[in-house]
């Protein structure tokens, strides 16, 4: 009859992760490196190297894993197409 009151007890509080906010913070970052193709690339590139580092850090987390890989992933991409106004334009 006291089941409520047990199963508040039980439940264990939810405290973000430090993987959690790290893998997000390089899927963020790879995003906004993203814009560097048409804003500022050695702006896309600088974040996109933090998205990556973040992402590197996330991985260890096993739960966030594949967020910090997607992370990692767009940031890779962020780099690359972040270089190709500075090819094409000479900068």
């Amino acid at each position: 009859m006291n089941d409520g009151a047990n199963n508040t007890s039980k439940q264990q509080p939810s405290v973000g992760g430090s993987g959690c906010s790290v893998a997000t913070a390089s899927l963020v970052l790879g995003v906004i490196s993203l814009f560097g193709i048409i804003t500022i690339p050695i702006f896309g590139i600088v974040l996109a190297l933090a998205g990556i580092a973040l992402g590197y850090l996330g991985i260890k987390d096993p739960p966030e894993k594949n967020l910090a890989t997607v992370g990692m992933i767009i940031s890779i991409l962020g780099i690359l197409l972040s270089c190709v106004p500075l090819i094409l334009l000479g900068q």
